[in-house]
């Protein structure tokens, strides 16, 4: 009885902490099985990104209330918050004075301050854990319960793109899931077969952003990881499971065979091809991406003299260049946009190169901050934003996931612990 007595102190001392670490899990499960209603949106199903939208910021609300109400703790700020604090009120300013009073105006004030908001709620809560217990012992019952949920997701969007293919629904293929923070945690916890199936469901997925990001954390923790040959064996394993695969499916139309494996070999194939016939880097992106390097081309008259140093501001939205698209025998949809694919472009669209200088600021900031090494979360956090990173090169994800801000305060906790009596730990900067 006696051993129980300093656990049961440390959880009813943290009964609200551990409620809003509930809260955390449950909301970033409901947004794993999210993701899969924009499949619907490939299909044709109109109205379902602002539904998604509305959802995610009804998410974010619940983990920040469920703080507020549950813990009611000093939020605990670090120096690598000012430069995302600083890109918040002169896009307000901006964005009235340009009139840009809009619903685009309000969801892009909501979404920058929520993430912001969250980033320091969740490294809050996280530091109250730390203060008195073991948070990796803590989160590892909930780090099992994320990837699970995050293969299963992935499996059902695959299984929706299948039926979909098999009822003969026309549509540029995707099977989009949010596998990033499930891979980094796989990594960061030494389960290499686990990353390897999630690597294989982010690649049949065929969003190549999520793939390129999952690899390259993938590169980066196998060259951390002591047990290498595990890790090459339980690569060539799955690889050779693949092969089979893909020879049994052969001859069908499988959806690995089909579109996933041809999106792959095709970007590779194109790649390759625009890369020995071009020079430039502008003339690269154009023949590799006309549909995405046009959002280019139509941001460039709006980002001439103040807005070129101090942006657009929010509620800011630009058409498509058509001329540029009918060069392609694409035709544009006489609808406005608010952001680019690629998120440096994005952000030099509504806060300028000032933004875009606090932001590269920022994630220097917290990629070269000290970190525990020995921590898994902290050091799965660390591989989930670098792949948030990478993925932002190809889309706007990075402001709109919700695990960025769940990466960003445990990549910037910055503390290590020493074991103390009763098992618990001292936590000290």
């Amino acid at each position: 009885m006696n051993d129980l007595t300093p656990q049961f102190s440390m959880r009813h001392e943290l009964r609200g902490e551990f409620r809003v670490l509930k809260v955390l899990v449950f909301c970033s499960s409901i947004y794993l099985f999210l993701q899969l209603a924009s499949m619907f949106r490939l299909f044709g199903v109109s109205g379902i990104p602002p539904l998604l939208l509305l959802g995610y910021r009804i998410l974010d609300l619940l983990v920040i209330g469920s703080f507020f109400l549950m813990c009611r703790a000093k939020l605990k700020t670090r120096l690598h918050d000012l430069p995302l604090l600083l890109m918040l009120p002169l896009p307000i300013l901006i964005g009235v004075g340009q009139g840009n009073t809009n619903i685009t105006f309000f969801n892009d004030i909501i979404l920058f301050m929520f993430f912001i908001l969250k980033a320091i709620v969740i490294r809050t809560l996280i530091l109250r854990f730390m203060e008195k217990t073991d948070f990796d012992a803590v989160f590892r019952v909930y780090a099992r319960k994320i990837i699970r949920r995050s293969i299963l997701a992935a499996i059902l969007a695959l299984f929706l793109a299948l039926a979909a293919l098999s009822a003969g629904i026309t549509f540029y293929y995707q099977a989009p899931a949010e596998l990033t923070f499930a891979a980094a945690l796989a990594l960061a916890q030494g389960h290499v077969p686990t990353y390897l199936a999630i690597l294989a469901l982010a690649a049949f997925g065929g969003k190549r952003g999520i793939l390129a990001g999952i690899a390259v954390v993938g590169l980066l923790g196998f060259l951390n990881r002591k047990n290498i040959v595990r890790a090459l064996l339980s690569f060539l394993a799955l690889g050779a499971t693949l092969i089979i695969a893909l020879g049994i499916f052969e001859d069908s139309t499988s959806l690995g065979n089909a579109q996933a494996m041809r999106r792959l070999t095709g970007t590779w194939i194109k790649l390759t091809s625009v890369a020995n016939e071009t020079k430039g880097w502008e003339e690269f992106l154009l023949l590799l991406d006309p549909g995405r390097f046009v959002e280019y081309v139509s941001l460039k008259p709006h980002l001439e003299g103040w807005a070129f140093w101090f942006g657009n501001g929010y509620g800011f939205r630009y058409s498509l260049d058509p001329y540029f698209l009918s060069n392609f025998g694409i035709v544009a949809i006489e609808d406005t946009v608010t952001n680019a694919h690629f998120t440096p472009l994005a952000i030099m669209a509504k806060f300028g190169v000032l933004g875009l200088f606090l932001w590269f600021t920022q994630c220097a900031a917290i990629l070269f901050s000290s970190w525990n090494s020995r921590s898994y979360f902290q050091t799965a956090c660390r591989l989930g934003f670098i792949s948030m990173l990478v993925q932002s090169m190809f889309s706007f994800n990075f402001f709109i996931s919700f695990f960025t801000p769940i990466f960003i305060a445990g990549a910037t906790l910055r503390r290590t612990g020493r074991r103390l009596d009763g098992g618990q730990v001292a936590c000290v900067d």
